[in-house]
């Protein structure tokens, strides 16, 4: 039997050192450098982006699982937008969205990756404001191909002082066409890489806390509107 000869002290501990920076390493690629909060995942993502640090807005649940969350955050001239996904005890990021700020109110589409519903984002100054009202306008060709056109009114809920998330989901069938689809265009609309040509007009209504109107903002929501023509 070959006796291996007995190293120094100082051996030891570098090749200690060696081992365990090798197990760090198998460790952090077996979780695909996943972090430990969603925050700091955000982190990762917005350095992988060449963004940041921004100012996180607010950190929501996501609407289709216990396990993703949506951070909203502002950077310089842009709001950011990013789903964090939980895989047992880690969280990871996929893909940071960015958009133009347009003053006092900035209007955001946010789409979860399926048919049956899609959001409305409202990010203003407003702080004021305790109620917010959405009203988009559909368009669609019945069944001679005729352009019709419906509007849908939806209330917001304030996640902050001058945010609102509107949940525009798929609960009106009785159109003429699949509303299903109509979502997933306006979830199209947020990702320029599909050129969408898509505008959906949006009206904006923000109330105090006597019900009074505070401000009423009317909107063409399209690609052009979120990343500038």
């Amino acid at each position: 039997m070959i006796k291996l000869p007995r190293l120094k002290r100082k051996h030891r501990i570098l090749r200690n050192i060696f081992f365990t920076l090798f197990i760090v390493s198998l460790w952090l690629i077996a979780i695909d450098f996943s972090s430990f909060t969603p925050e700091s995942a955000f982190r990762k993502l917005e350095k992988s982006y060449f963004s940041g640090p921004s100012d996180i807005i607010t950190i929501m649940d996501g609407p289709n699982s216990v396990n993703s969350k949506v951070i909203i955050s502002s950077y310089q001239d842009h709001i950011q937008i990013s789903t964090i996904f939980k895989n047992y005890s880690m969280w990871k990021g996929e893909k940071l969205n960015s958009y133009k700020k347009h003053g006092d109110i900035t209007v955001i589409p946010y789409s979860y990756s399926n048919f049956h519903n899609a959001s409305i984002f409202a990010i203003s100054n407003l702080n004021e404001s305790v109620r917010a009202e959405l009203t988009i306008r559909f368009q669609y060709p019945d069944e001679n191909d005729k352009k019709m056109a419906t509007e849908f009114t939806y209330e917001g809920q304030k996640l902050s002082d001058g945010l609102y998330y509107f949940p525009i989901e798929d609960q009106y069938a009785d159109i003429g066409q699949d509303i299903g689809y109509l979502l997933f265009m306006l979830g199209q609309i947020p990702d320029k890489w599909t050129n969408s040509n898509f505008s959906y007009p949006i009206q904006l209504r923000f109330y105090s806390k006597t019900g009074e109107l505070i401000k009423e903002e009317t909107l063409e929501l399209s690609s052009d509107y979120l990343y500038g023509s």
